[in-house]
């Protein structure tokens, strides 16, 4: 799956997603691209900001939130990406390695 976010930007952002990795890839050479796992990523927001516009925003387990804006188009794309990322969530709780799991704080302490 890809995204291409920013649309405003002369060269916009794409987010690719494997099913395993979601990798930033970034015009900006400064900023290159960055790549996640899908599990170090803690929330994945998508709405309307106050001026209407469709923002996307990641939060990693580092606490780096990483938030774009979504071309309309893309919508579809990033409720698929928003909803597997639910899917990863539910499953690792069930197992208990999701840090906010009963099982996972048990383990911890």
């Amino acid at each position: 799956m890809e995204i291409s976010v920013n649309p405003k930007a002369p060269f916009p952002t794409v987010i690719a997603f494997d099913g395993r990795v979601l990798e930033f890839f970034f015009a900006d050479q400064d900023m290159g691209s960055i790549r996640f796992h899908i599990t170090h990523i803690t929330a994945v927001q998508f709405a309307s900001d106050k001026k209407g516009r469709q923002m996307l925003e990641f939060k990693t387990k580092s606490g780096r939130p990483i938030v774009m804006e979504v071309a309309p188009q893309e919508a579809g794309a990033v409720k698929n990406l928003v909803a597997f990322r639910g899917r990863i969530e539910q499953r690792d709780r069930r197992a208990g390695t999701d840090a906010r799991s009963p099982a996972y704080r048990r383990g911890q302490r």
